[in-house]
């Protein structure tokens, strides 16, 4: 099964940010869990709309870090089990 996972924990590491300020650049408090939930690979979010997305990353790009989609996001056209980090069927 062919699997889209979360790449925003190591991202915010490599960058030196934090979900919560990255959620608070976003719109304030109401995108916090959204945030959290895509950089924890514990709590792995079923959909995200691409508004949402489109705002992780405008929030990025106002903090001063380069971002491409391919930095958020890694395809596994092979992927044999749904791992932690937001997996998702494609």
């Amino acid at each position: 099964m062919a699997l889209v996972r979360w790449k925003l924990a190591a991202y915010l590491k490599a960058h030196n940010l934090t979900a919560y300020a990255v959620a608070k650049e976003m719109g304030g408090l109401t995108r916090i869990p959204t945030v959290y939930r895509m950089a924890d690979g514990d709590k792995p979010l079923s959909r995200v709309d691409f508004k949402t997305l489109a705002d992780l990353m405008v929030a990025l790009r106002v903090l001063g870090r380069p971002v491409e989609l391919s930095d958020l996001l890694e395809f596994d056209p092979d992927a044999s089990e749904t791992p932690g980090g937001g997996a998702q069927e494609a």
